[in-house]
């Protein structure tokens, strides 16, 4: 298993974007492995500003150079990550991935000042319901089955 110490190089080249790296670099004071990870989920925010809107990511954030409803950027986010699916045809990204992914842009927007209202955000801006689903333990007779069941008798229970 790697130890991460620093963001390597070609992880931090995943973006051009000034604004995701110095996040990036703050979020990496406490945790690499979660930089790394919101790296990942930011690049992708970045893909979509790129694809759907006039102004990039520094634009919005540093230089604060375009005044638009940023609930509406991300709900059209929302949108954008629920459609992508790869080359089968079925969804690349589950509802709770998706939800994290947002909840780490409104994150990344509040540490640049852009004021996010969570009352507001909740009302304009639709998550994908997550179902829990529904787990059943084991019965002792399927324990029993499978024990049996093992190759080796040291994986059985008189072990």
């Amino acid at each position: 298993m790697p130890s991460y110490t620093v963001i390597p190089q070609q992880t931090l080249e995943k973006t051009q974007s000034q604004a995701i790296l110095k996040y990036i670099r703050s979020v990496s004071v406490r945790n690499k492995r979660t930089a790394n990870e919101y790296l990942g989920r930011l690049s992708a925010f970045e893909t979509f500003i790129k694809e759907n809107y006039s102004f990039s990511v520094d634009e919005l954030t540093i230089q604060k150079r375009f005044n638009v409803d940023i609930y509406d950027i991300l709900s059209d986010y929302v949108e954008w990550l629920s459609r992508r699916t790869d080359k089968d045809g079925s969804k690349l990204l589950s509802s709770v991935s998706i939800k994290n992914r947002i909840i780490n842009t409104k994150n990344f927007l509040e540490y640049f000042g852009i004021p996010i209202n969570s009352h507001t955000f909740k009302l304009r801006v639709r998550l994908p319901r997550v179902f829990d689903q529904y787990k059943e333990a084991l019965t002792k007779d399927d324990i029993i089955k499978i024990l049996n069941a093992c190759p080796s008798i040291c994986l059985q229970a008189e072990c």
